[in-house]
């Protein structure tokens, strides 16, 4: 049964705790057989609630005391050896060492041989499949391009015959050939990863879906990266390189943070600078002399009734001849 398939049981406190000491147990051993220098403390902390939890077990086992008071002082002692014991093996931990152990396994085209894989081999297995299954692809569109192009061109004239098919065949795999070639992008990149994460045994199944989220975003990157970027500024930024659409496809897909740098500095440039100050709307401006009309004033002093009126009416024309 595999890993995942046992943490997604739900489990009591006694066998959560059991499990905990297991996983405690596990990892102890792992620093053992590797020479990590591990405290006395904490080793004893860890061997002492395993002989108590084998006593609990199995009547055939000396118990050690089981008072309240000391049960509680043990379980205390060993949260802080394992604690320690987790910090100071860093990435290493009891599910990583169970995912890169075929033991804890489970069969995987094992051609009914019962043969067990752990689920970083699985993973590292799928990942050569994802690998292989670009390469075919790339391969069988040059070879139709080939094809097409040099030793059966499409004629007009001739029937829908299975050169016109090949041909269709070609413009279908033309339009995907960049997504694949950003799908082998991010294989290239995970496929290091996952063996050194295998060799040192801290591969995690908990990142298994970052890595399809990678694989994701790699494909897609290969085909939407040629939309933004042509070519690449070197060096100082004084040489400029164009790149072929593989290359630039490949790079999309083996660092995905590429195409989101391209796309914020086409927004950074395109769009403008919006800042909160010139978001705010802006308040009306107060009436001048130049908003009113001199023909409505005109009108006004010919149709004044007193002299009051007139004189004020004069005035504003004459503010208004000056500014003019």
């Amino acid at each position: 049964m595999s890993t995942v398939d046992e943490d997604s049981k739900p489990l009591n406190n006694s066998a959560k705790l059991a499990r905990r000491v297991c996983d405690a147990g596990l990892l102890l051993d792992y620093a053992l057989a590797n020479g990590v220098d591990v405290d006395q403390q904490i080793i004893a902390a860890i061997r002492d609630i395993q002989l108590w939890l084998d006593g609990v077990m199995d009547e055939t086992v000396p118990r050690i005391e089981s008072k309240a008071e000391s049960l509680q002082r043990l379980l205390i002692r060993f949260d802080e050896a394992y604690c320690e014991l987790s910090l100071k093996m860093k990435t290493v931990s009891a599910d990583t060492l169970r995912a890169t152990n075929p033991a804890n396994g489970r069969p995987f085209i094992s051609f009914g041989t019962g043969l067990l894989r752990s689920e970083a081999e699985i993973w590292s297995f799928k990942m050569w499949m994802f690998t292989g299954f670009a390469l075919i692809v790339i391969a069988v569109t040059e070879f139709l391009q080939e094809m097409t192009t040099r030793w059966y061109p499409l004629d007009p004239g001739f029937e829908k015959d299975w050169v016109y098919q090949m041909h269709l065949y070609q413009v279908g795999l033309d339009i995907l050939l960049p997504f694949i070639y950003g799908l082998m992008g991010a294989c290239l990149y995970l496929l290091p990863k996952c063996h050194v994460f295998v060799s040192s045994r801290t591969f995690n199944p908990l990142r298994i879906a970052e890595y399809k989220s990678r694989m994701l975003l790699g494909f897609a990157s290969g085909g939407i990266v040629m939309f933004f970027v042509h070519e690449i500024a070197v060096g100082e930024g004084d040489e400029i390189v164009q790149l072929s659409a593989p290359v630039l496809a490949i790079i999309a897909g083996y660092n995905t943070d590429f195409i989101f740098q391209a796309i914020e500095r086409m927004v950074a440039a395109i769009l403008p600078k919006v800042g909160v100050a010139s978001a705010m709307k802006a308040a009306p401006a107060a009436a001048t002399v130049r908003a009113v009309s001199i023909e409505g004033l005109t009108d006004r002093l010919l149709s004044a009734d007193n002299e009051e009126d007139r004189s004020a009416i004069r005035s504003l024309l004459e503010a208004a001849r000056k500014r003019l």
